[in-house]
């Protein structure tokens, strides 16, 4: 049935992982941080603000997001890891006081995107490295079946650093290639994928089958997409380099799905609490989109679409 390698492609945190079980333990560790390290202000005040911040985004969703170059990156509320990032960027961006200190802060550091998105940015790497990850319950089975099936190769998506997230699969007894481990079954991790780097600048146009040339793709009336992101647009060039068949899953469509979808890829959307309802409509409307209720649901799913390719072929 397989004419060529395929890759399944899985989103780490909130796919693999519970992510909303640790993200209070982050908040906890990166507001304290903001405000004994950076802002200079009393940890009780930063933690109002944090949760009064938090409490009007997800009130209105459709009007907070994660900004990067003044462009969209993806909708807080896709994400428990995202709520919390968009929550610490608008409380430092609606005061004057935060911004200059946080501008003060990377004042002699190297600047990639702005002060603002850098510290979201310094925080969520610094202090997710060290939490203890909650990993879903069929992970780990998962991972191995797709290890151990001929014709198949199983990758880790994340934006995350690779060496925390291969740090933490040590949990579940898999190893990562490319470094010294005495496991058995082991995994390749595209690590840093910066699937939320927008660039402005870019004058890339994707095609859309219905609407043409498209930068920015409209879901409803109230959300869109922006697809302004070469960094994760090479990247998925490079992984599907060799001509492999890719299959990308994650937890929201944003970030990591919009792009496959629109490359041709499949694009599985792995549900969990937070997934907004019109992110799942939008997913099941694509052909190449489809949506599980659990990860413990993949390898069937992956069965099913493997049938479908071949299918195709015969045709």
């Amino acid at each position: 049935m397989i004419v060529r390698k395929v890759k399944v492609v899985i989103d780490y945190d909130g796919t693999l992982t519970y992510e909303e079980r640790y993200v209070e333990d982050l908040a906890k560790k990166a507001i304290k941080d903001l405000a004994d390290n950076i802002l200079f202000e009393p940890e009780k005040k930063i933690r109002d603000i944090y949760y009064r911040t938090k409490e009007k985004i997800l009130q209105y969703p459709e009007q907070y997001s994660w900004e990067v170059d003044g462009i969209p990156a993806c909708y807080a509320h896709e994400g428990a890891l995202l709520t919390n990032t968009v929550t610490t960027q608008t409380l430092l961006l609606e005061n004057k006081k935060f911004r200059q200190a946080v501008t003060k802060f990377f004042k002699n550091k190297p600047v990639e995107y702005d002060p603002v998105v850098d510290c979201t940015n310094y925080l969520f790497h610094k202090h997710t490295h060290d939490l203890v990850p909650h990993f879903k319950e069929k992970a780990r089975d998962v991972l191995l079946h797709f290890i151990k099936t001929d014709g198949i190769d199983p990758y880790i998506l994340t934006c995350s650093l690779g060496d925390k997230v291969a740090k933490n699969l040590k949990r579940l007894k898999i190893g990562t290639n490319g470094e010294k481990n005495s496991f058995k079954y082991k995994v390749d991790i595209f690590g840093d994928t910066r699937q939320y780097e927008m660039d402005s600048s870019w004058d890339y146009y994707f095609n859309h089958p219905k609407l043409g040339k498209v930068q920015t793709i409209p879901v409803n009336d109230k959300f869109s997409i922006d697809l302004r992101r070469p960094a994760y647009f090479e990247r998925l060039k490079q992984i599907n380099g060799d001509g492999s068949r890719i299959i990308v899953v994650a937890d929201m469509i944003s970030l990591p799905g919009m792009l496959p979808l629109l490359l041709g890829m499949d694009f599985v959307l792995a549900k969990a609490v937070y997934t907004p309802k019109w992110a799942i409509d939008y997913v099941n409307s694509w052909e190449n989109g489809w949506v599980i209720d659990d990860i413990g649901d993949l390898p069937k799913l992956v069965d099913k679409i493997m049938v479908g390719w071949f299918l195709k072929n015969q045709l």
